[in-house]
């Protein structure tokens, strides 16, 4: 009788501590469970916020340009210092072995000759001359990407007219595309022009 009874006591106590976890996880917060079923997602940090596909393609034509220029503003780096280093050197090497007494003198003379004709050339060629407008093409281009992405956020917020927008939007970047265009035609006439002038 009394292992009987104490057998039932262990049951009923096994079954109230059931009883009181199952009663903990209901109540348990639904934070812990993860976001509920059918909550909107907020969209990730620095995405534009439903975008037009024309105003995505036309973003993505001025990075294409915009990559352009910085590849041609490297090469116009390369260009802009092709006779100025040259020249530099010779000079400098023409110089420390003109101390030298005891050589051959017609050593340092034509080494000199050597980096005068490097000024000369880049006096006549001026080669990287565009290397200025492409790196302002480049600066103006990202610029007017980032503009137009944070012009479209601030109006959708304000819950403007999507397509309104859009076209006003395009309009103005056009403008300074445009604008960007001209005076990168005007640095290449330039150059074009006057290979000679200072």
């Amino acid at each position: 009788m009394g292992q009987a009874a104490s057998a039932a006591a262990s049951a009923q106590a096994a079954a109230a501590a059931s009883a009181q976890a199952a009663s903990a996880a209901a109540s348990a917060p639904a934070a812990i469970e993860g976001p509920r079923a059918g909550a909107a997602e907020e969209p990730p940090l620095g995405a534009p916020l439903e975008m037009p596909v024309e105003m995505l393609q036309y973003i993505q034509q001025l990075e294409i340009w915009a990559l352009a220029n910085k590849t041609d503003a490297k090469q116009d780096t390369i260009k802009f210092w092709s006779f100025k280093a040259p020249a530099i050197v010779a000079a400098s090497v023409s110089g420390i072995l003109g101390s030298f007494h005891n050589l051959n003198p017609i050593v340092p003379i034509l080494i000199g000759v050597i980096g005068s004709a490097c000024v000369a050339f880049d006096g006549i060629v001026h080669p990287g001359k565009m290397r200025g407008f492409h790196n302002r093409a480049l600066h103006d281009l990202r610029t007017l990407e980032n503009s137009i992405e944070i012009e479209w956020n601030i109006s959708k917020l304000r819950h403007t007219n999507s397509d309104e927008l859009a076209a006003k939007i395009l309009e103005t970047a056009e403008v300074k595309r445009l604008e960007i265009a001209a005076y990168l035609k005007y640095g290449e006439s330039s150059s074009e022009e006057t290979p000679g002038a200072a």
